[in-house]
């Protein structure tokens, strides 16, 4: 699982936002309440979705982490109610295609960090990650993918 390396602009994400351990599936509750609000948003662009994911070093000695499920904006100058703005900022960025069904998604992004990266020989150049989800992302179809960002220096 060789990773694609780009460069990408830096971006605005609006959405909602869980902070723990992901010990009962919260981030699976996060994005059915955040797919019922999504038509709050205001300025979108496109349709696809992203799963913004951070953690400082507090945050990584608990287990605990913030992860934003979220659509990509022109401006932040009208977020809903009980949402988030997320600026994601221009970066270099290593690229992975993930199987959405055929792969325990957890178990890869672990592997992409323990074992790809390091394999590759890139380094993590901060302390986010996400998961972008295209226009025709389907959760149940055998032919939908994850691209997984990795920041890298």
């Amino acid at each position: 699982m060789m990773p694609e390396i780009i460069e990408k602009e830096g971006f605005t994400l609006v959405g909602v936002m869980y902070e723990g351990k992901n010990q009962n599936n919260e981030i699976i509750t996060l994005w059915d309440n955040f797919i019922m609000r999504l038509k709050e948003i205001k300025n979108r662009i496109g349709s696809s979705r992203y799963g913004y994911d951070t953690w400082t070093e507090k945050i990584n000695e608990t287990g605990e982490f913030i992860y934003v499920a979220g659509v990509e904006v022109e401006d932040d100058s009208d977020v809903p109610e009980g949402m988030v703005s997320i600026k994601i900022p221009s970066n270099r960025y290593a690229v992975f295609t993930i199987d959405s069904v055929l792969e325990d998604v957890h178990k890869t992004v672990g592997e992409i960090f323990s074992k790809w990266l390091p394999k590759a020989g890139l380094k993590v150049a901060d302390n986010y990650d996400f998961e972008y989800y295209n226009e025709n992302f389907k959760p149940d179809d055998h032919n939908s993918k994850i691209y997984f960002y990795v920041p890298i220096k």
